[in-house]
């Protein structure tokens, strides 16, 4: 095989993993059915409820190489399901960079939460205490 043909076979593959459209479906409540998508660098999320649809979508950090992954949790302890989009530092590939959006049930749609110290989260635990749940991130600082 010729070496051209292998580095087209190796940069179609690492293309689409980079850019890998998915879909992911959750119900944040019994009755809303959320489908998220995601496609090169825009996240998607479709809300059905009670016969509506509603549908956002939010541009994602433009230009990280390394795929994106989707994680369901009720983040602040309300009962509905939040989701986070999250993926690895280009780095060394070990912190984690999240975007957290919480569901609003009054409008059946999710609104981004963001830390006290910047707007992403970086190795982002959900941390709880007798006061609650709460989002922790990871901050550096120059010593």
């Amino acid at each position: 095989m010729k070496l051209t043909t292998l580095l087209t076979i190796f940069a179609l593959i690492f293309c689409s993993q980079a850019y890998a459209f998915k879909t992911m479906q959750f119900r944040p409540a019994p009755d809303v059915l959320v489908t998220l998508s995601l496609r090169d660098n825009i996240l998607v999320f479709e809300t059905e409820y009670n016969g509506n649809t509603g549908r956002d979508e939010v541009e994602l950090e433009p230009t990280t190489d390394t795929p994106f992954h989707l994680s369901i949790d009720d983040y602040n302890a309300d009962s509905y399901q939040d989701f986070s989009i999250w993926h690895l530092d280009e780095g060394n590939g070990v912190h984690t960079i999240h975007r957290v959006f919480l569901y609003q049930p009054q409008r059946a749609t999710f609104r981004e939460t963001f830390p006290e110290c910047g707007d992403l989260f970086l190795n982002m635990q959900v941390m709880a205490t007798e006061k609650g749940r709460f989002l922790r991130s990871t901050y550096f600082a120059e010593i």
